[in-house]
């Protein structure tokens, strides 16, 4: 029971560590009266590092700079899935009730892509 119990406590220490530092760095959240505003921040840091290792593998470093690099992109993937999680979520469910406004580019760090989410009153 002890070890259930200290479990949970680590599985809420991590995703509190996660909430406070980690999706920050994806996504800024703000809210008025009205509507809810998402900016995602670095949407093309995403593309450049899968584009850095793409690139990286045509060379001949070695199994283990290829495992290496397999690694660190696994992590970097696994964290950009977790930090974008609880936002998309939100997007996924106004996107069905059609009360969404997308601005921007994916690919731009000048002009990040904007979500503005009507709230019902």
């Amino acid at each position: 029971m002890e070890n259930y119990a200290s479990s949970l406590i680590d599985y809420a220490s991590i995703i509190l560590i996660i909430d406070l530092f980690i999706m920050p760095f994806f996504y800024e959240q703000k809210e008025n009266e009205t509507e809810q505003i998402i900016t995602y921040k670095n949407q093309p840091l995403f593309y450049i590092v899968l584009l850095v290792v793409f690139g990286l593998t045509f060379f001949d470093f070695g199994y283990v700079w290829q495992y290496g690099l397999l690694g660190a992109f696994v992590v970097f993937l696994v964290f950009w899935i977790v930090g974008n999680w609880k936002v998309n979520k939100i997007v996924r469910k106004a996107m069905k009730k059609g009360e969404i406004q997308v601005t921007g580019s994916k690919l731009s760090f000048k002009n990040p892509v904007i979500v503005k989410i009507k709230k019902i009153r």
